[in-house]
């Protein structure tokens, strides 16, 4: 297929992605083998014999019968004609059935599906038949439907587009309905999704704020196309039309992902509704006499935005509207009174007839809604599963599916294509499909074996011969590519795709006879490409080079590749002038852009013109601020560098290392930072431009080995320098090696320094138009003493810029220079912040700044927010999972619960919660991902809204920041609304979590909204704790013998966070491992203990709580006295002060991540007669902290009993003495010595 199709056939270009809520989910049918109906009855060889030449004769045999006023009849009998042409491989054949369905009843909805599979088969078939050209433009004067009349008008674009016939193509643009007359603008530098919702909330807002300019017209494909390299951001464009008299239109819009359309005030959402299908929309338009406003936003994402936008009049003789790119002169206003109805699809079948299921999947799949056609191609193949159509259709939707990874698509389809194939051996179509798979994987000898065999069966195609020639030139075979290219240009009079690949091999091979007839063949229809203009134009046949690109330009006026191809071209031979004009015209028509002014720059360069290069180049730095590049011309034409007017380069570090070493600052230490100096401008679109300026006095062989090697630059960053200075002030130049992810500094040597300086430009990154949040400064540094901290903010003056300090950062001062306010934060003589085990994270100790204009936590949530609705889009497969695992009959909590647990049985290896960049069917299918994005998208597809948030847990930084900030919220849990006004929490962190509980690091946590309006608050508070709260129970049964054996039963019951990593870990286990894994915990609480016997109780059930049970039996636990038994080391002990305050004292709070729950129970049956002398009871309090402790003999048994509780959070350092002596305490008090008093007989009878 050439690049011209391509780029109609829009849907071929883009996928069939659409960011909406998929179909609802349908429960699988079980296959079924139903009595053959009306409908399926001619069917019959193909679906239980797959006697492909009987079906052809039965089909032919019925259609023969049918009366000719039996239309819909006629029209689905000719329909599986052509589809059973198409599946053999019989193209041409196929064509001729789906233009005759079309005639059949052109009013119908089915003679879109033909229709539309007709351009599709001639494209492949290469036929060129006048006759039929005839046929379809009789019936387009009959005035069908405006659909049909759009896909005729489509494909006979194609067929002009084949004879070269440029004028006819765009004429059939025209007819088609495209609207050719835009003014647009591009709103760059936002974020796509969120600008989209932006328009969405007050549209007539954002679109009259806009400056239009009038926008070129495309006119061989029709096609509203917008490209910028590297833009992001939002595209308007709008265009008025006029009618002289009330009207009923048609409007077809096509465009992947989200967009938003308004007729007048009418608003057309795609992509944020329930419903919404495939790519393209359809409406019916009612309008009054007068003008009328059409309007489009369409994001800008990779630079780039599509979109095809057509308007018919719903009677294909009325008088078409009248287009204009502006709107109605002085004193006149567009009308505003449009109506909006959808065009809808034909309704699901409500019958148990499978064909119908086909052609309602076949005209889902005609408007891309891919989710739609696979829903009613699955039911055919459940209701008719011998069905090798079915498997092949299904195998393609998989293949087609832009929400899946390539390689788990092409084997979806390989597997589909398979079941197909060995149902029905003589799908050639299938042969076919999968030798093209087989190829694209690499294996092009087995493809080409199965294309030889297909060319023996079908002599008169070309397209088989020509895909061989494609594998033989790969392999780089080339007589054999030759020899195919030869027979597929004997079976068809031109085909773009088999000029491309012959004219590439003759300019390859400099065969320059082959080459040249190639060429002027094409020029002679005339075809358009670069690949031609570029071999008239080295050849000096520069006219006709020129005529290409000038009519490339003509024809595809919206794309700038046409332009800049023809500016290089010009300014490449030194035809200044016309290089100029084009520049010129290019600029008129599309604005300043960075393409057209760095070509201005050149082309003053060539002509000797510094003035003029000076301003254009100046010109670029304003469009394009952050580009390091620039600003190394810039500094190379001026002699002076743009960022600061400190000079060129970074400062010059003798002033600074005299002023350190004439000081008194001698923290200490393996290094010194003497200088930290990062200096910030900011431009008003949110790009921006830094430069870091380190060094570093290294004191120890550690610090030697840390600074050595220099990994502290970021990969983007342009470095200015990196050496060391010795005393004297000697440098050395560090060793940058190809391929190494670090800088070596040879030979340093204790008490030398080490420099570093870079810059980094960072593009346009915020949110809205213009935010900006800089990274966070601090002034002081782990295990780093600083001697001077500095940092700069230069900012054009008028834009609001707001900083806020933390922790005793120093206050700033503020000065005009210029055009800019500098705004400057210094600090000198930092000593290091303490590195200290389980601290808290050091926002909440060092001190630091924030700057940033624009922008605050509600940008934030609405990019993730936006970037999770795309992600959780519940596509088909989505579906059919919920579909699966759902029990719709059940109360609505029971069933969030059980999707929750298939969520996490599918994803085994989870992933970072605010990371939406991979698409929720990918991760099922992967089983690895977000599980946050997959839990969202099943509950969704079955009819929840759920609520998601991403919270802040007890280990986040406690800090209120200004500005958005990574690494804040960051745990994902949703919530779901149920029956009796209940809630249910669901924490997919963790694959083995609990329906319906959060853990205590999570509770009345602040926590980041996404699923919610504008109007509520952007951040919430999570759930306190539950009034039981969750905990660890250990219940032991014990016997102690005379001899100071013991042994017994335990039960170890966990329903805290723990219970869920363990079963993670527990479920991967063997059941040797296991026991190992019983065996050492057992030994590390009861040193010589044997495990006699163990067990473990719902591993597999995260809603219960998880039980270790096991039997234990040790003769060496108690200490043998001559009449008494001494038990020392405790029950269980915790350990508390050499797990949580080992150190003498603390200078930074002590981070507890999580809260501890422990009780503990002993039951010990004492030796008969034996009494027992246990230590006293204790109950004591501690920052964050409580322990009790009770021991009771009674009848011959000793029971003891132990509760800890920790809470999660933090203890300052003024409370960690407090803190220490409580662990002290609980330790001594959990190991004290338990004495057993003996009766004379069992005195008598130890040793």
């Amino acid at each position: 297929m050439n690049r011209q199709r391509m780029l109609r056939v829009l849907a071929a270009t883009l996928g069939a992605l659409c960011s909406c809520t998929g179909p609802r989910p349908l429960p699988a049918p079980a296959p079924t083998a139903p009595a053959l109906t009306e409908s399926v009855r001619p069917w019959a060889d193909w679906l239980q014999r797959c006697d492909l030449e009987r079906a052809q004769r039965t089909m032919e045999d019925h259609l023969a019968r049918l009366p000719l006023e039996k239309h819909s009849q006629r029209q689905r009998t000719l329909l599986g004609l052509g589809l059973l042409h198409l599946m053999r491989g019989r193209f041409g054949e196929d064509a001729r059935m789906f233009w005759q369905a079309v005639r059949a009843d052109p009013a119908a909805p089915l003679a879109r599906v033909a229709a539309w599979q007709l351009d599709e088969s001639l494209a492949v078939a290469g036929l060129a038949n006048d006759e039929l050209r005839k046929e379809m433009e009789r019936l387009l004067a009959e005035g069908p439907p405006p659909e049909l009349r759009f896909l005729l008008h489509r494909t006979l674009r194609s067929w002009a587009l084949r004879r070269g016939d440029w004028a006819a193509a765009a004429a059939h643009v025209r007819q088609g309905g495209a609207v050719l007359a835009w003014r647009a603008t591009a709103l760059n530098a936002r974020d796509p999704g969120v600008a989209l919702l932006d328009v969405l909330r007050e549209p007539e807002r954002a679109f009259s704020a806009a400056a239009w300019r009038s926008h070129p017209v495309s006119e061989a494909d029709g096609l509203l196309w917008h490209e910028q390299e590297g833009a992001r951001g939002l595209w308007l464009a709008e265009s008025f039309f006029h009618v002289e008299s009330a009207a009923r239109l048609w409007l077809r819009i096509e465009g992947p992902g989200d967009w938003v359309a308004m007729v007048d005030r009418a608003l057309i959402r795609h992509g944020g509704g329930e419903d919404c299908g495939g790519t393209v929309e359809a409406h019916w338009i009612s309008v009054p006499p007068g003008t009328h406003r059409l309007r489009v936003a369409v994001p800008i994402e990779n630079g780039r935005a599509l979109l095809g936008v057509n308007l018919l009049p719903a009677d294909g003789r009325a008088t078409p509207p009248v287009f204009a790119p502006g709107p109605p002169g002085d004193g006149e206003s567009p009308a505003a009174d449009a109506t909006v109805e959808p065009d809808a699809l034909l309704e699901p079948p409500e019958t148990a007839d499978p064909i119908e299921c086909l052609w309602a999947g076949l005209l889902d799949w005609s408007r891309g809604d891919l989710d739609g056609a696979h829903e009613q191609i699955f039911r055919l193949r459940q209701q008719l599963p011998a069905f090798s159509l079915a498997h092949y259709l299904e195998g393609v939707l998989w293949f087609e599916s832009s929400e899946l990874p390539a390689g788990i698509a092409a084997a979806q389809a390989r597997r589909l294509w398979g079941q197909a194939l060995s149902d029905c051996p003589a799908l050639d179509l299938v042969r076919f499909r999968l030798a093209l798979l087989d190829g694209m994987e690499g294996r092009e000898e087995t493809a080409l074996e199965a294309m030889r065999r297909l060319e023996a069966e079908h002599p008169d195609s070309f397209i088989f011969p020509l895909t061989m020639a494609n594998f033989f030139d790969r392999l780089g075979w080339n007589a054999e590519a030759d020899a195919a290219l030869e027979r597929a240009a004997r079976r068809v009079d031109f085909d773009p795709d088999l000029w491309n690949l012959q004219f590439s091999r003759a300019v390859r091979s400099r065969n320059e006879t082959s080459a040249s007839a190639l060429a002027g063949a094409a020029a002679a229809r005339p075809i358009l490409g670069r690949a031609l203009n570029a071999y008239f134009w080295s050849r000096g046949q520069r006219d006709a080079a020129r005529r290409g690109m000038d009519a490339a330009i003509a024809r595809f006026g919206s794309q700038i590749g046409p332009r800049l191809e023809a500016i290089d071209a010009e300014m490449a031979a030194g035809e200044h002038p016309r290089a100029r004009e084009l520049l010129d015209r290019a600029e008129k028509d599309f604005g300043p852009r960075p393409e057209w002014v760095q070509r201005r720059l050149h082309l003053a360069d060539r002509l000797g013109r510094p003035d003029e290069a000076r301003r254009e180049l100046e010109r670029w730095i304003e469009l394009l601020p952050w580009d390091l590049q620039l600003r190394l011309a810039w500094r190379a034409v001026t002699g002076r560098d743009s960022l600061f007017s400190a000079g060129d380069g970074p400062a010059d570090p003798r002033p600074i290392l005299k002023e350190y070493l004439d000081s008194d600052f001698m923290p200490g230490g393996d290094a010194v930072l003497v200088l930290d100096q990062a200096d910030l401008e900011i431009a008003s679109d949110g790009s921006s431009i830094e430069r870091v300026h380190l060094l570093v006095h290294v004191l120890t062989a550690t610090g030697v080995e840390r600074w050595g090697e220099v990994r502290d630059i970021p990969p983007a960053a342009q470095v200015e320098r990196v050496r060391s200075l010795d005393a004297d002030g000697n440098a050395r130049e560090a060793e940058i090696i190809p391929g190494k992810d670090s800088i070596s500094i040879p030979g340093l040597q204790a008490g030398e320094y080490v420099e570093i300086a870079y810059r980094i430009g960072r593009p346009p990154n915020g949110v809205r138009a213009g935010g900006f949040s800089a990274g966070r400064f601090y002034f002081a540094s782990e295990g780093l003493p600083i001697f001077r901290s500095r940092y700069t903010i230069r900012i054009p003056r008028g834009l609001a810029l707001v900083t806020r300090q933390h922790n005793g950062a120093p206050s700033p001062t503020r000065q005009r220079e210029g055009r800019f306010d500098v705004v400057r934060f210094e600090r000198s003589r930092t000593f290091a912040i303490p590195a200290e085990p389980d601290a808290s994270p050091l926002d909440e100790s060092a001190p630091f700044v924030e700057a940033g204009l624009a922008i605050d936590w509600r940008d934030l949530r609405d990019r993730l927010d936006s970037e999770l609705s795309r992600a959780s889009r519940p596509d088909w497969s989505v579906a059919q999972f919920a579909a699966r695992h759902d029990a719709t009959q059940a109360p609505a909590s029971e069933r969030v619960c059980r999707l929750f647990r298939a969520v996490g049985n599918a994803v085994r290896r989870g992933g970072e919660a605010d990371d939406f960049g991979e698409g929720a069917a990918s991760i099922l299918l992967r089983g690895e991902g977000n599980r946050l994005t997959a839990l969202v998208a099943v509950l969704r597809a079955a009819g929840f809204d759920p609520m998601v948030y991403l919270a802040r847990t007890v280990s986040s930084p406690a800090v209120e920041y200004r500005f958005p900030q990574e690494g804040v919220f960051t745990h994902g849990v949703v919530a779901v609304p149920v029956e009796n006004q209940r809630t249910l929490w669901l924490d997919p962190t963790e694959r083995n979590h609990p329906c319906d509980r959060l853990y205590a690091y999570l509770w009345d946590q602040p926590a980041l909204r996404l699923r919610n309006g504008p109007e509520e608050a952007t951040t919430i508070r999570l759930p306190p704790a539950p009034r039981e709260l969750p905990g660890k129970e250990i219940h032991l049964q014990l016997e102690l013998a005379a001899d100071g054996t013991l042994s017994g039963s335990g039960r170890d019951t966990l329903h805290t966070s723990e219970a869920a990593k363990a079963r993670e870990i527990l479920s991967g286990f063997s059941m040797a491992q296991r026991q190992l894994v019983m065996e050492n915990g057992l030994s590390a609480a009861f040193p010589g203990a044997r495990l006699e016997s163990w067990s473990m109780e719902s591993i597999e059930d995260p809603d219960r709580p998880l039980a270790l049970q096991y039997r234990l039996h040790s003769a060496e636990l108690a200490e043998r006295l001559p009449d008494q038994l001494v038990l020392r080391g405790g029950f269980f002990p915790y350990r508390l002060a050499a797990g949580l305050a080992a150190q003498a004292q603390r200078h930074r709070p002590l981070l507890i991540e999580d809260e501890t729950r422990l009780r503990t129970v002993v039951e010990i049956r004492l030796p008969p007669g034996a009494r027992a002398r246990a230590p006293a009871d204790m109950k004591i309090q501690g920052p964050l902290s409580e322990f009790s402790f009770t021991a009771r003999e009674e009848s011959g048994r000793l029971r003891l009993e132990k509760n800890l509780r920790v809470r999660a959070g933090r203890i300052r350092p003024e409370e960690f003495g407090d803190f220490k002596d409580f662990c002290l305490q609980v330790d001594r008090k959990d190991v004290e010595a338990i004495w057993v008093s003996l009766p004379n007989p069992a005195r008598a009878a130890t040793p």
